[in-house]
């Protein structure tokens, strides 16, 4: 018995060592395991990355659709504001070449109406 106990003393320690040796190797991870979950994350990455483009260039088609639809908007206001100016600088014109002509007859009349009352004193 005391042979069993010597052998276990000695032999002990080297089977602990051996089982410490194979659980380290077990739980630490190869330099292949090391590569494989690098590549897997960089795959990911490459994945969020496509993603992230795809919706900037969707968002950037919707803005510049927004975009044309405000400026064809504005194309059209300004269009309908130089054809309102326009009509108004007509109604003016036409406004001011009555108001002329409404003078001119008056003067006209003025005119004829101070003759005819000087013709009328002499």
């Amino acid at each position: 018995m005391d042979a069993l106990i010597e052998g276990f003393k000695v032999f002990a320690p080297i089977v602990l060592a051996i089982f410490t040796v194979i659980a380290f190797v077990w739980k630490v991870p190869s330099r292949k395991d090391m590569q494989r979950g690098d590549d897997a994350l960089r795959a990911l990455i490459n994945n969020l990355s496509d993603r992230i483009d795809a919706n900037s260039r969707t968002t950037h088609t919707e803005i510049t659709k927004l975009n044309d639809k405000m400026d064809a908007n504005f194309q059209t206001v300004y269009a309908d504001m130089r054809k309102l100016n326009d009509k108004i600088e007509s109604n003016s014109q036409a406004t001011h070449e009555r108001i002329d002509r409404a003078t001119a007859e008056l003067r006209a009349d003025i005119k004829t109406m101070n003759q005819n009352y000087i013709d009328h004193l002499a």
